[in-house]
């Protein structure tokens, strides 16, 4: 446990409720947002405020506690403010809470907690520059918002985006989640309707809701022309306090990966490299049956209207997300190379140890062993029906 010494800017202060100056009778509005926080199963909504000029993170004793939150760590530090230069070292609890972005990543934080924090100033109702703008903390009649969260300089840039939207008066930031394209309930429709195609997953016509497990999705950039997103099936979403997710129920089995050091010294000891990976190969896996209500989720039965009647679908192959899921593939991949080889069949690589998850990294001596891998990688691929 070491000492250190926190500088904070005038936000800090517990007894301001806003930045405004006697002289200066125009408003200084601070960077805050209502995020909802959890802890265990637990959740609240809280009041955030960013302040890059704080070098640390900080959450009122209140909030935490409304959480039940436990302190898992103590740091001794300074805690300086403008009205408190010569402040004597203190010894101040932390705990660890999950923010919530509203596109469904949880983001895990390491909080110092305070008696208090400060209350920051909120009118904004007449700025017609900003109406319309999905804000991170919405129009109120709240003249005065005293925060539960300070976001020091710490973890500043996890949150806060590079684009401003800027007027006569306060100006706009933009948050870090991804501007996601407009038309993209035609581009996840398209992906479901291909995931149909494959048999990754197939339509339940007579849906009984009073057993299984629905899992919800959403949809995430990706830097691809041709797939601008991708669809993630939250296996670790939860309906509430006592109720677990799919994660939750699921045994995640041994480690069965092979040491990536091994690996890697093994492919820097050949003359020409060799790299492969298996495509979607968690989606290769057939599911059995009596499992694949665990998997159920909604989607439109009218892609063209929003308000259409949900179809319920749910997943024939293991699907990436379940905590189980890498246990299955290493477990699936060493059983085909052992009956592989049980079969006199020959490998054209080490893949028993030269395969890390869905990888395969390896090398030969030169080219023209290389040719020849590759010829008996189709036989391989056949039999295995990867």
């Amino acid at each position: 446990m070491t000492a250190r010494s926190v500088q904070l800017l005038q936000t800090w202060t517990p007894k301001l409720t806003s930045t405004e100056h006697p002289s200066h009778p125009r408003r200084i509005l601070l960077k805050t947002a209502k995020i909802r926080a959890s802890y265990r199963g637990k959740e609240a909504i809280a009041n955030v405020l960013f302040d890059e000029g704080a070098d640390q993170s900080f959450v009122t004793k209140r909030f935490a506690k409304s959480l039940n939150a436990n302190v898992h760590n103590t740091e001794r530090l300074k805690l300086k403010s403008f009205t408190n230069l010569q402040a004597d070292y203190t010894s101040v609890p932390a705990t660890l809470l999950q923010l919530h972005t509203r596109y469904g990543k949880r983001i895990l934080i390491d909080l110092l907690c305070v008696e208090g924090i400060c209350n920051v100033t909120s009118e904004i109702a007449n700025l017609r520059y900003l109406q319309g703008l999905p804000l991170a903390h919405p129009i109120s009649d709240e003249s005065v918002i005293s925060i539960d969260i300070l976001i020091g300089a710490d973890r500043y840039w996890d949150f806060i985006g590079n684009r401003v939207v800027r007027g006569p008066g306060p100006t706009a930031n933009t948050s870090h989640d991804p501007e996601l394209p407009c038309d993209i309930v035609y581009m996840y429709d398209r992906i479901i309707s291909e995931q149909l195609e494959s048999n990754y997953i197939e339509q339940v016509n007579e849906d009984d809701n009073t057993e299984g497990h629905y899992l919800p999705h959403r949809a995430v950039k990706r830097d691809s022309d041709t797939t601008p997103i991708r669809v993630v099936y939250d296996c670790s979403a939860t309906g509430g306090l006592g109720q677990p997710s799919l994660n939750d129920c699921l045994d995640t089995g041994p480690s069965l990966l092979n040491g990536l050091t091994a690996i890697l010294l093994r492919f820097r000891s050949n003359p020409v490299a060799l790299t492969s990976d298996i495509e979607k190969a968690f989606l290769q896996i057939r599911l059995h049956p009596d499992d694949r209500k665990h998997t159920k989720f909604l989607w439109l039965s009218d892609v063209n209207d929003v308000n259409s009647d949900f179809v319920t679908y749910q997943f024939s192959s293991v699907l990436f997300g379940a905590t189980c899921s890498p246990f299955i593939l290493n477990a699936t991949v060493k059983t085909l190379v052992m009956t592989i080889l049980t079969c006199q069949l020959q490998l054209p690589i080490n893949l028993r140890d030269d395969m890390y998850v869905d990888d395969v990294i390896t090398g030969c001596r030169d080219t023209s062993e290389a040719s020849t891998i590759l010829q008996r990688r189709e036989q391989t691929i056949r039999y295995s029906r990867f």
